[in-house]
Parts: structure tokens; sequence; C-alpha cells
């Protein structure tokens, strides 16, 4: 075991750091301060690091770590990009600011353009309203926003134009919320909802795909036929790319969401040009609970009814307060209780589930509770879909991390055993080490397989597992 205290360089040391971000695949790290601004640092291979934080001032509310990927070119190399929203127009609005990671290995601001209706500037105003909290969590090419007091979730594409100087973001749809939801992920290619006794699932895909018409101008053809089969198969395959990408991108070749799109237009035969106008569909709209667009909701357990004077109450509701990836088809799921469940999705072709009732079971997925003694307030996990050993930090608040770990085979051997009641994986998984620190751990984040970062109270600690 390696640890050391981490002194990072910033310009106030009298600021206290509250919570931490890091993207893993570049090795990006954010430090939120107690007044609401941050250190943004760039990727670094060693600690600390050595390079200086592009400092974001106050007022930054929410944040989140993305990428974009060239859609449909998979040998680009794909850009991080940092995001912050604050509330603008006293609330009524959010504001979003965007950095972009260079090739210089620093971050600098990038220009955004929202819907491509008010021009590139240094911020994008988002007509959803702030309120008391907003949420932004982002993937490949995606992010969602959520606003509790609008209770409206949006879906937003991103993409990076050719010249590199422009962020243009596309909302792409927009969920009506009927319950509190506790936590948001956005991953392989599902976006999933912390709600009560619960979590609630969306495919990305099914989110954001657009149907397109062709309008096509020549010479012994009618309007509005439907797309050539060469077409549609290149907006099929820039779709199933998106998926495999964690996400993808809506708006890959030269398809937008609203409004239409010029693309070039092929020689027919006998030398004609075809006109292709593609009009896409309206942005899709719908509720949080109406099983549409393939979502479906697992639940923990049924909930504990009592019957008091001939009226039955909820005496017991669960929430999903933290949302981490195991693998495509797996997931972790922190509860409010301090109780790790396992979600393992059934097929990776999705039918829509009309009903939402928590105790019905999902044909879609499955929910078991992990057995493990410890009240679980922090959970972190490095992701890692190329591995089938899985491991994950866990905390109680106090002065201690565990570390476990887990298989496939364990789960598959839980899976044929199972009789109904709650797993055994964690009974049959491995504690590889327990850390114990000076300091109450406040946050955690796995830089590596064996690797963390503890945010004590005011400290930044960095352990290493040899």
């Amino acid at each position: 075991m390696q640890a050391s205290e981490l002194h990072l360089p910033q310009a106030d040391p009298s600021l206290v750091v509250s919570s931490l971000l890091f993207e893993p695949i570049s090795h990006s790290l954010a430090l939120v301060r107690s007044d609401s601004s941050l250190l943004l640092y760039p990727p670094f291979s060693s600690f600390p690091p050595s390079s200086p934080p592009t400092i974001i001032p106050p007022l930054s509310t929410t944040s989140s770590f993305l990428r974009f990927h060239p859609n449909p070119n998979p040998n680009s190399a794909s850009r991080v990009i940092f995001l912050t929203a604050r509330p603008h127009a006293a609330g009524s609005s959010i504001l979003l600011r965007a950095w972009i990671l260079t090739s210089a290995n620093s971050f600098a601001p990038i220009c955004l353009d929202f819907n491509g209706k008010h021009g590139a500037s240094s911020a994008a105003v988002i007509g959803l309203s702030h309120g008391f909290s907003v949420k932004i969590e982002g993937s490949v090419n995606f992010f969602a926003l959520y606003s509790a007091s609008a209770r409206k979730i949006w879906v937003l594409s991103v993409r990076l134009r050719d010249d590199r100087t422009c962020l243009d973001l596309m909302k792409c749809a927009v969920i009506d919320c009927t319950s509190p939801i506790y936590s948001l992920r956005v991953s392989m290619g599902l976006l999933l909802l912390g709600e009560v006794n619960g979590v609630r699932v969306f495919p990305m895909r099914l989110l954001v795909k657009g149907r397109v018409k062709k309008r096509r101008n020549m010479e012994g053809r009618s309007e509005n036929d439907n797309l050539s089969p060469k077409s549609d198969d290149l907006h099929k395959k820039q779709m199933d790319s998106s998926l495999k990408d964690m996400g993808g991108c809506c708006n890959g070749g030269g398809i937008e969401l609203e409004g239409t799109a010029e693309i070039s237009s092929p020689v027919c035969k006998g030398g004609h040009r075809a006109d292709y106008s593609l009009a896409i569909r309206n942005i899709v709209k719908l509720r949080q609970d109406s099983g549409d667009r393939g979502s479906f909701f697992v639940a923990f357990k049924c909930s504990e009814v009592q019957s008091r004077n001939g009226l039955q109450t909820v005496t017991a509701s669960l929430k999903a307060v933290s949302i981490h990836s195991l693998s495509q088809q797996r997931f972790l799921i922190l509860d409010s209780n301090g109780v790790l469940h396992l979600f393992s999705m059934h097929n990776t072709t999705i039918d829509s589930e009309v009903s939402t009732q928590s105790c019905i079971p999902s044909r879609n997925g499955r929910m078991r509770r992990l057995n493990y003694t410890m009240k679980v307030q922090m959970l972190a996990v490095h992701p890692d879909i190329a591995s089938r050993t899985y491991t994950i930090w866990i905390s109680d608040g106090c002065y201690s991390v565990h570390i476990m770990s887990f298989t496939d085979v364990d789960i598959s051997a839980d899976e044929s055993n199972n009789d109904g009641s709650d797993g055994k994986i964690m009974q049959n998984s491995v504690a590889v080490q327990a850390i114990f620190t000076s300091e109450k751990v406040q946050d955690i984040i796995p830089y590596a397989a064996n690797g963390i970062l503890i945010l004590g109270q005011g400290s930044i600690f960095a352990y290493g597992i040899a």
C-alpha cells in the first residue's frame, strides 16, 4: 500500500475542497470548492499533477465531464469536455459554459451554440428553470440536465465543429418527471434514474434516434419518398456505433434533430442530381412513468404496507441515491439505507413495458440485494468494461474505505442458485484491503483499478495498492 497527501497547486489554499470529479480515460481532475468555484486540472500521469489548474469562478451549481467522439469515424480520437451550469435570470433559466481539453494538454473555454438559434457565444442560455437544484450528467456525445423545480429532464447532444472553436448543443428529448429523482446516470447507452424503491431505465437510442424523411426533386421522381436503403443503412450504422460508444452522437453525419439539414446530393442515373432535404421529427417528449420509448422500472422490493383505520399506508420506502456502471449490462445501486444492490440487464434488446408498478418484476432486468454488514454511505467504481472482475470501493462515511471485488463467475453462480431470495455475491467476494484515514471521509474517487483519491476534511489523499 502506498499513501500520500496531495498538495495541489491552487490560487487560494484557504478555500476548502467539497467534492471531486474525475475523468477516468484522460485522467483529468476537477476540485469543487466551498465557494462553488472549481479547479480543473488537465491529464496527469503522477501525483501530484505538475500542470497548473484552470480556475472556474463561482457560481457553478453542478458540473460534469463528457467526451465527444466524432461519429461515424471510429478511428478519430475523442475529446474531453467539461460542462458547468449556474442559475441565470434569477433562476428562471440555466447558463451553461464549457471547457475543452486542447492538444497542449490544458483546458480552454469553448463557445456554445444552442439549437443554432442565437449564434455561438461564450455561454448558452437553456430555457429550463434552475430553481433550487439542477443536476448535469455527461457521457459520450450526450448529457442529461435535470431540474428538480421544473420537474423535467432534458437530453442534449453535443457536436464539435470541424474548426474546434464551437460546441453545438441540440435538445433531443424532454422527460416530464412525475416523481422525485434522487440520482442520475448516463452510461452504456442508457439513461438511469434513481427513484423511490428502484431504478428506471431509458434506452438512449430510442430517446434520440430521429426518423428522417427525404424530398427528392428530380425528373421522374415524386417528393416525400422514403430514404434509400443505402442512406438508411448509413443512419442505422451511425446509431449502432453511437450505442457502442456509450451514447453516441444523434446528429452525426450532418443530420440534425430539428429543422432541416442539407447533405451532398449523389449523381443519379442519367446524370441528374438529387436534391436531398432531411427533415427530422420533433423532439421526443414523454412522461417519466409512461413506459414509452422502451423505458421500464426495476424495483428493490415491494414496499411494506400497513393497514391503519382501513387505509393502506407505505411504511418504508428506499431511494436509489447512487448509480454506478460495472459493465454494459450490470450496474451497482446504493439505496438510502446504505444497502448495495446489483442491477443486471436481461437483454441488450429492450422491450417497452407499460406497467411501472414497483411490485411487478421487470422482464428486462433484475435487482438483487448484496449482503454486506457495513451501512454504506459512499460508493465508487473504476470503470473497466473489458474486465470480468469488478472492484468497488465503499465507505461508511467515517474513517475507513473498504475495497471489495467479485467476478462474473460469482454473479452467474448466484443467478443459477437463487431461489427468489437476496443474492449472496458479497458473501463470496473478497475483501482485498481496508484503508483507515486520519480524517473523516467526505468523498472517494478511484483513479485506477488499484488506486483511489480520498477527500478528507479539506485534505486529499492518494492511495495505491501494489
